[in-house]
């Protein structure tokens, strides 16, 4: 997947304990951050998270995923301030417009009626969604919020929707369209994405430019400044690559690290990944190496690791994407011939690189 309001996956490798995926760097945090800092957003700040949130709803639509768990958590702002979209292990992909699936899954505040009642949900569950984002955005809290989860949820199956006073004509009108607790009356229903682009709403956003990011975002991140919970600033990593000192050629598809302490261990279980658009840097990476290695050598060497090999008949409602990661048996996935990309190799690149001060 590429497009500028969904989150890009770079790299990933597995070690012994973790699967590891370098994606885009947010320094911005996630959007619910900023929205507990103010309360609440001023209208055309609501308009233009909305509408880049809504662009990003709508490629990975028009790319047969429903996305399913749209929430300000889960949507997070680049270095520029603009929306990105991440975590996809409530997704599902080759789902065609008219699909429907039965599982259920969510964010309780978030979940729609159909989910709730399991009738079966499509794309109008990622409207009923966005309803609730801007919802939140202009309020504070989502629509039928509870403390209670289960009076919450029957709030959300059964009462009428109310909208505070203070939310403009427009802003109520489309509130009420995507928040219909009938699916088939939700507004996007038969026109899809580009049916809510047209609502008088969103009359101001240009989105052309939008897509473009050419109109510019009500906040910039400071990156001097912390947008993220300190409880993740301070993880223990648990794995020290000063333990180990060389990877040992192993079976094909898997790679070995020696620890100091003579011990093997099998670190790569047939899971490497790296986006093609990644040719670029690597070649500069390896051209610039005081050892001297090819790029084109190394390509080669591991080409077989380089492309996804997915089983897509097998049915999963848990993490379910495009780029091949399965939450069943991950050592099943991708199974490949040949060498994995050490990790050192990776931490080298990435130490190298990128400003890391930035």
């Amino acid at each position: 997947m590429k497009n500028p309001f969904v989150i890009g996956l770079h790299w990933a490798f597995k070690s012994s304990d973790y699967l590891h995926m370098v994606l885009d760097f947010c320094p911005g945090g996630e959007l619910f951050y900023h929205l507990t800092k103010y309360g609440k957003f001023e209208e055309d700040i609501a308009r233009f998270y909305f509408a880049e949130v809504l662009l990003a709803l709508e490629y990975l639509h028009n790319n047969n995923i429903v996305y399913r768990d749209l929430k300000p958590e889960n949507v997070l702002l680049d270095v520029d301030g603009h929306v990105v979209l991440t975590d996809f292990g409530l997704s599902k992909d080759h789902f065609e417009k008219d699909n429907l699936a039965y599982s259920f899954c969510g964010s309780p505040e978030y979940m729609s009626p159909e989910m709730l009642s399991e009738t079966g949900h499509g794309r109008m569950n990622d409207v009923y969604a966005l309803g609730c984002l801007l919802y939140e955005f202009l309020n504070g809290l989502p629509p039928h919020y509870d403390a209670d989860r289960d009076t919450m949820f029957e709030k959300i199956v059964t009462k009428p929707l109310a909208i505070p006073s203070s939310n403009s004509s427009e802003a109520k009108d489309l509130l009420k369209k995507l928040l219909t607790k009938n699916q088939r009356s939700r507004l996007g229903y038969k026109g899809g994405i580009a049916e809510i682009k047209k609502h008088p709403f969103l009359k101001s956003i240009d989105f052309e430019a939008l897509s473009k990011k050419e109109i510019a975002p009500p906040f910039i991140p400071d990156i001097d400044e912390s947008y993220f919970d300190t409880a993740y600033l301070h993880k223990h990593l648990a794995e020290n690559p000063e333990n180990y000192f060389h990877v040992k050629d192993s079976t094909p598809g898997v790679a070995q690290m020696v620890s100091r302490t003579g011990r093997v261990e099998q670190i790569y279980s047939g899971f490497s990944f790296y986006a093609p658009a990644e040719d670029t840097v690597l070649t500069e990476l390896f051209s610039n190496r005081a050892s001297g290695c090819n790029f084109d050598d190394f390509k080669q060497h591991t080409a077989s690791t380089l492309s996804l090999g997915i089983d897509e008949s097998k049915e999963n409602d848990g993490f379910d994407t495009r780029i091949g990661i399965r939450e069943r048996n991950l050592d099943e996935i991708n199974k490949t011939k040949g060498k994995m990309i050490p990790e050192q190799e990776v931490k080298t690149f990435f130490h190298n690189k990128f400003d890391c001060a930035r």
